[in-house]
């Protein structure tokens, strides 16, 4: 073992650390979509009912001073009223943070959020289908993309609520089993624009 090897490792220091790529660098290993903020149930589709949509970055930061960004990029949009999908440029979210630097990876967050035409949100407002693409820059340059979409999802699961809203989770006249997607019930409710879930 070399003397200076014997010095960094009593003084309790790493020697990855002392490497100077490690101490003068910064670097965007991987972007992925995600239902949570921790990037664990990763995937690319998502659905107008989705709980959460985040886009998450692993980073690795070895120098002070560096600015990371995040978009959310809508690239395709549904128009109910046209009742089709249309290509589009719009920035649905922002997000921006200069980490500190550290020795392992870091993640950075960025998240949809769910906001209607008048600016609502919250769990009665869908997530707009379409296509997306998340784009990570460090220090102002592109260094990754994630592309996904958001769909229509399937029949709700359990008993529809008469008169629930549905129009943006589901289109226009979309008919679905009453008591749930797996039932066989013959009872079917269809979504309507203005009164929402008509049930028999």
């Amino acid at each position: 073992m070399t003397r200076s090897r014997v010095l960094a490792l009593a003084a309790g220091m790493s020697l990855t650390a002392l490497a100077p790529a490690c101490t003068s660098t910064a670097n965007v290993s991987d972007v992925q979509m995600a239902l949570d903020s921790g990037g664990l149930r990763k995937r690319n589709v998502f659905y107008t009912d989705s709980k959460e949509i985040h886009c998450v970055a692993e980073i690795g930061i070895g120098r002070e001073g560096v600015t990371i960004e995040g978009v959310i990029r809508q690239l395709q949009r549904y128009d109910f009223t046209e009742r089709k999908f249309f290509e589009t440029n719009r920035v649905m979210a922002y997000a921006e943070n200069s980490p500190a630097r550290a020795d392992g990876p870091q993640y950075f967050d960025v998240q949809l959020q769910k906001t209607d035409d008048q600016g609502n949100n919250g769990d009665d407002v869908p997530f707009y289908p379409g296509r997306y693409q998340c784009e990570i820059r460090l220090d102002g340059e592109l260094k990754g993309t994630a592309l996904f979409n958001v769909l229509f999802p399937d029949c709700p699961a359990s008993q529809i609520k008469k008169s629930a809203i549905c129009i943006g989770f589901y289109e226009a006249d979309k008919q679905c089993p009453a008591y749930g997607n797996t039932s066989t019930d013959d009872a079917q409710c269809t979504c309507n624009t203005d009164k929402g879930w008509q049930c028999p």
